[in-house]
Parts: C-alpha cells; structure tokens; sequence
C-alpha cells in the first residue's frame, strides 16, 4: 500500500481471515460485531498481465516466409534457365553433328522468307538401320515416308515393306537394299540418290532423309521409362550368330528398348511360336510410333531432353539444315496422333521378295498427295 492508502499496482492487499470455532470465546453478539470488522470488503488486484507483442515476430516470419518464396522462385528460375542452357547446348551440339547439308548441300533448297518455309508441306524418308557389328550391314529394315502439312496440323505415313521390290526392269535389290548399295558405290551421294529412288516409287517429291541406328531408337526408349505396347502375340527367336534372342509374351506391356525393337523386328520364330510377315510388323512399326511421339511430348520427355539428344546425335544423319531442325520441330510437336494417317503397302509374298500390285501403290501414292 502507498502512504496514501492506495495499493501499488502489481502488489496483493493483505486479507485477514478470522477463524471461528465454537470454543471461540465471547457470545454471540461479540462475535458477530468481530466478524463484521474483520470481514471488510476487498478489492482483490492480480498483477497487471502485460501481452507480448507478437507483431515484431509475426512481421520477421512473414519476411523470412517471403524470403523462402522468393528464393525458392529465383532459384527455379535459375534451376530452369541452367537446364535450358544445357538443353540448348545439346541441341547445338546434337543438330551440328548429324546435319549432313553443309556437306552436301543438304536437302531441298530454301525458297522465299524462312518462315514462310516452315508452313510449306514436307516429305520425309526415314530410314531405320540395323548395323550391329555381328551383321555387318547398313540394311534399312524399317522404311516410313511422312508428308506433313504443318497448317492443317495433319500427316500421312506410309510404310514400305522392307522386302518389296521396287523397280523389278532395273534392280533386283529389296527395298531394304538401296541404301547400303548406294552408300558403297558412292557415300558423298547416297542420300539424293535414296531420296530419288523413293520420290520415284511413290510419286512424290522426297525434302529431307534421315538414318537412325536401332542403338539410338533403344537408348531413347530406355531414356523415357519404357513404353506400353499391345504384343499382338507370343514371340520366340533365338540366333547366336547375331546374338538375337527374342522373348515376348502376349498381352499389354511396357517394355525398354530392346524389346521393344524386338517386337518391331520380329518376323520367324525357331521356337514354337508364329511368324509375323512385312504387314505385321508395320503395324507395329506404328503402334510404336504413336506411343513414342505421347511419350516424348509427356514430362518424362522433357526432363529426359539431354539423354535423348546424346542418343541421337551419336546414332543419326539427316540432311536436314542444323538451323532449320528447331522450326521445325516447333511445327510438328503440337500435331495429334489422331491426325496421323498410316498407310500400309500390302503386297504378295513370292521367295524373297513381297510384289505390291499397282492399285495398292496406287493408293499409297493418292493418300500422300491428299497432304497439301
């Protein structure tokens, strides 16, 4: 208490407390008169409770929060613009090493503004080559010609069966053939000369040939997780010559690379199971086209870029100019599986080679001029 009676402010005002029993001393009277002076009114005053101030600590969380944010944004951004650097420098390096044009002149000769080009139809021969050192061979076991029309955001493939005779009054060769002949016979040319060759059979002007080895189209399968693939049936082939050994069960799957190549490789079988003939096989060829453009355009595509770049660059040409690959591929990334028409040249079987009759070439040939 203060000299002037009040109560300090955090300080408790002393209560007395009078007990009373009943061998308490007094009468009745006395002890009510004790107990009404002893029993005064009091103000009972708790200590004042002083809050802490949570506003300096919620205003240095929010700043360290906002620091955490931002930090975490520039360090994404930085995350994201190292790995477009690095993306970019593979695709430098990539699309340098396997452009043949400033060698040879490259494909079809640029005509008018550059963009304007890349709103043009295109043709494109692709060419999947088996050169295992166990084969010694430069054998084009798969053969695709595409038009792309990258207005309509359509294309149409054609595949041609490898053991289809092409020119029966000037080669004997298989189709599968020329581009092993032409190479050995003349390398600076064999591009044009295969590109012509085709032009010629189809009816249609050929822009650009890309060769891909196997080796990169399993690597980049692999790069990518897999695919899930419908194998039509069972397959069983073994050859120790070539270290070929082929085992698949029916049924939906994923599969790595190499059996997916060998799902789209197999033909016979030497233990048990059925054989598979060209058409059979083209149409695995596309399954497999399919399910690789969805898986290239997926996330895993995009995080995989630098693996999948290595793999081409180390096992594909293209006479493609280096400068016109992003363009174009910025064209024809977007395109739907939906809008790809695959055609399939059907022929007769007659030891060794696979006679496609004129009407069914025919309908080869119209299906690719639909392409404006």
């Amino acid at each position: 208490m203060t000299g002037n009676g009040e109560q300090q402010e955090g300080q408790f005002q002393e209560v007395q407390v009078v007990r009373v029993t009943r061998n308490s001393s007094g009468t009745k009277d006395e002890l009510r008169k004790g107990l009404k002076e002893s029993s005064k009114k009091v103000q009972l005053q708790l200590p004042k409770y002083n809050a802490p101030n949570f506003s300096g600590i919620f205003k240095g969380k929010m700043l360290r929060i906002l620091i955490w944010v931002m930090g975490g944004i520039l360090g994404t951004a930085l995350l994201t613009g190292a790995y477009a650097g690095f993306v970019y420098y593979k695709w430098t390096q990539m699309t340098y090493q396997i452009s043949t044009a400033s060698a040879n002149g490259g494909g079809t000769e640029s005509v008018g503004p550059l963009a304007d080009q890349f709103k043009q139809t295109k043709t494109f021969l692709l060419l999947g080559m088996d050169t295992r050192k166990q084969t010694g061979s430069l054998n084009t076991d798969v053969i695709m010609i595409g038009k792309v029309d990258p207005v309509t955001k359509t294309a149409t493939v054609v595949s041609v069966p490898r053991d289809t005779l092409l020119q029966p009054g000037k080669h004997r060769w298989k189709a599968n053939g020329y581009y092993a002949n032409y190479f050995v016979n003349d390398r600076a040319t064999v591009q044009d000369k295969i590109k012509e060759t085709f032009s010629d059979y189809l009816n249609t002007k050929i822009d650009f040939v890309t060769t891909i080895d196997f080796k990169a189209f399993e690597e980049i399968i692999d790069s990518l997780g897999g695919l899930e693939i419908n194998v039509d049936q069972d397959m069983r082939y073994t050859d120790n010559a070539d270290g070929t050994h082929i085992d698949l069960k029916q049924g939906l799957q994923k599969l790595d690379g190499k059996n997916t190549l060998d799902f789209v490789r197999y033909r016979k079988s030497n233990d048990g199971t059925k054989a598979s003939n060209d058409i059979e096989r083209n149409e695995r060829q596309s399954q497999v086209f399919r399910q690789l453009m969805d898986r290239l355009k997926s996330i895993s595509g995009v995080l995989h870029i630098g693996d999948i770049l290595d793999a081409i660059s180390k096992n594909m040409t293209t006479d493609i100019p280096s400068d016109q690959m992003l363009p174009l591929i910025r064209e024809y990334i977007t395109f739907s599986k939906e809008n790809i028409k695959f055609v399939h040249l059907v022929g007769e079987w007659k030891s060794p080679y696979i006679y496609v009759g004129d009407e069914e070439l025919k309908k080869a040939q119209d299906a690719l001029k639909a392409e404006h």
